[in-house]
């Protein structure tokens, strides 16, 4: 019987640097699960750039509405 009580995701039980080691020993095993960090942002670089489009959007429509509503007042 386990003597965890509730159940605590991976993502939160270990540290960033822990994950990375991780994978990074995955990778070396040859676990086809796992790329290597130059494969999988090769591969995933149009979902990147449209994240970073979308934070700059956010950012623009943020100082957009601050000066209308400076103007409307």
């Amino acid at each position: 019987m386990s003597t965890q009580s509730t159940f605590v995701s991976y993502r939160e039980s270990k540290t960033p640097e822990q994950r990375r080691a991780y994978v990074d020993q995955q990778i070396a095993l040859g676990n086809p699960k796992y790329k290597s960090r130059a494969t999988w942002i090769q591969e995933n670089q149009a979902t990147i750039r449209v994240g970073v489009l979308e934070k700059r959007v956010e950012t623009l429509e943020a100082l957009l509405k601050a000066k209308t509503d400076k103007l409307v007042k």
